[in-house]
């Protein structure tokens, strides 16, 4: 590689190496659905688009966060805070977002989508949608699926 070059790498755990891949239709879904995110400047939603890879991981914690991000937790804590927020605010906004795009499914039910993105109930999930968007995850996937 040449010096002028700009390059980019994705830091991993070593952890996920170890995870099992995709069931192969899970992943031509994925692959096929061209709802990529373009890259964003600003670092809080560059981290929410990372950590909406990881969405559906139990026990998304800070630690994690900050090693996708190959910093300390607490130079993560101190780099949001200058920018107004806090870590458990962009995993709420993150797992909003996901459950958004889930909720895009009409085939996906409230309990698979609850089950997916780690909630215990469906009444705890309606509970944190409805404290994000103002609207029941019903209302909304009616408002916004026509």
């Amino acid at each position: 590689m040449r010096q002028s070059q700009a390059c980019s790498y994705i830091a991993l755990e070593n952890a996920l190496l170890s995870l099992p891949p995709l069931p192969r239709e899970a992943a031509m879904q994925a692959a096929s659905s061209g709802d990529y995110l373009p890259l964003q400047k600003n670092f809080v939603s560059s981290l929410e688009q990372v950590l909406l890879s990881y969405a559906q991981e139990r026990g998304l914690s800070i630690e994690l966060a900050a090693g996708l991000c190959n910093t300390s937790t607490r130079t993560l804590q101190r780099k949001l805070k200058e920018m107004g927020t806090r870590y458990t605010e962009v995993l709420d906004h993150t797992r909003f977002h996901a459950a958004s795009l889930m909720l895009d499914n009409p085939a996906m039910s409230m309990t698979d989508i609850t089950q997916q993105l780690g909630y215990s109930d469906v009444s705890h999930f309606i509970r944190f949608f409805r404290r994000i968007a103002g609207v029941t995850p019903h209302v909304y996937r009616q408002q916004f699926n026509h």
